[in-house]
C-alpha cells in the first residue's frame, strides 16, 4: 500500500523585533548627581506590613521627593535623563528630551500621593502630569497614549502600576522611573485567604519595565534602588496557580466534570503544591461543598 504523501509546511514568516538600547540607573547615581548625601531609606514591603497602621502616605517607603526632584533635572538639563548614564555614546542621544516619563509605583493609593507631590512641589506649568492603572475607565487612559501633547505642555509624565509593564504600551516613553515594587494577590498561609501584598518586584518584571522606554528611540529607566539590592532579587515572578487560594479552581473542575484533581493540577504549566491542592480540598469539605457520593462531586 502505498504510504500518504506528506503535507507540504506552510510558509514561515519570521519578523524581528525591534527594541532599543535602555541604560539602567540605580539609586546610588541619582542621589550623587543631585547632590544628595543619601536618600532618607525607604522601608521594605516586608517592614512596612510589620509596622504599626500609618495614616500618611508618606510613610509609605517611597521617596516621592527624589523622584519630584529627577523629574525637574530631567526636565531642566539639555540632556534629559542622560546626565544620569555613564558613558552614553553620543549617537544615542539624537534627542535626549524626546518622549514621556514613566513612573511605575505599587497601587493607585501610590500614584495619588505622588501627583499629590507634585502639585505641592510647584511643578512646571509644561508638566502634564497623568495616571494610569485598571480602574481608570477607557477614556481616562487614552490620555496616556496620546502622543501630541495639549498646547503649552512639553513633558508627559505617566504615574502607573504594573498594569503598563505588560498589558498597555504607551508608545512615547523614553524614560521609566522604577519604583521596584508592586502589589500582587498572594495566599496568607496561616488562614488560606488571598491577600493583596506588596512585594518587591523579581528581575523578569524590572526587564519587562526598562523596555517600556526602548520602544522608539533609546531610553533610560531609573531604578529607585541599589544595585545591589537589585542583584538580591528573585529572578522570576511567581506564577499565579502557585500563589492564590485553588478553591475556586477545584469547584470549577468539579462542575465541568473533571474527576482526576491532582493530576490534573499536575498537568498545568505552572503546577501547585500538592499541599495546596489538599488544603483546598480540605476547606471546601469543610465548608460542606463536597459531596463524594454526587456525580460531580458537589454538593447539591
Amino acid at each position: 500500500s502505498r504510504e500518504p504523501a506528506a503535507k507540504a509546511l506552510p510558509p514561515l514568516l519570521r519578523v524581528e523585533g525591534r527594541c532599543y538600547p535602555t541604560h539602567e540607573v540605580f539609586l546610588e547615581t541619582v542621589t550623587a548627581k543631585l547632590g544628595r548625601d543619601g536618600a532618607p531609606r525607604g522601608m521594605s514591603p516586608d517592614e512596612l506590613r510589620q509596622s504599626p497602621p500609618r495614616s500618611s502616605a508618606e510613610n509609605d517607603g517611597i521617596d516621592y521627593e527624589l523622584i519630584v526632584e529627577t523629574l525637574k533635572a530631567i526636565d531642566s538639563a539639555e540632556d534629559g535623563a542622560w546626565q544620569f548614564v555613564h558613558g552614553a555614546q553620543e549617537g544615542e542621544l539624537r534627542n535626549p528630551k524626546a518622549g514621556a516619563v514613566l513612573i511605575f509605583l505599587p497601587g493607585t493609593g501610590e500614584i495619588s500621593q505622588m501627583i499629590a507631590t507634585i502639585e505641592e512641589a510647584e511643578a512646571p506649568e509644561h508638566w502634564w502630569v497623568l495616571q494610569l492603572h485598571g480602574a481608570l475607565g477607557a477614556e481616562e487612559q487614552q490620555d496616556a497614549f496620546r502622543t501630541v501633547l495639549p498646547r503649552g505642555k512639553t513633558l508627559k509624565v505617566i504615574a502607573c502600576t504594573n498594569v503598563a509593564e505588560t498589558s498597555v504600551t504607551v508608545p512615547d516613553v523614553t524614560v521609566v522611573i522604577d519604583s521596584c515594587r508592586e502589589r500582587r494577590t498572594g495566599i496568607d498561609k496561616f488562614s488560606n485567604t488571598p491577600q493583596l501584598k506588596e512585594q518587591w518586584c523579581a528581575l523578569d518584571s524590572l526587564k519587562q519595565r526598562r523596555g517600556r522606554a526602548g520602544r522608539v528611540q533609546p531610553g533610560v529607566c531609573i531604578r529607585l534602588v541599589s544595585s545591589g539590592k537589585v542583584e538580591s532579587l528573585d529572578a522570576k515572578t511567581l506564577p499565579e496557580m502557585q500563589r492564590v487560594p485553588l478553591e475556586n479552581i477545584y469547584l470549577q473542575l468539579c462542575s465541568i466534570g473533571i474527576g482526576q484533581h491532582d493530576e490534573f493540577f499536575a498537568k498545568t504549566p505552572d503546577p501547585p503544591e500538592d499541599s495546596a491542592v489538599k488544603l483546598a480540598r480540605a476547606a471546601l469539605r469543610d465548608l460542606g461543598a463536597l459531596d463524594d457520593a454526587a456525580a460531580d462531586g458537589l454538593t447539591p
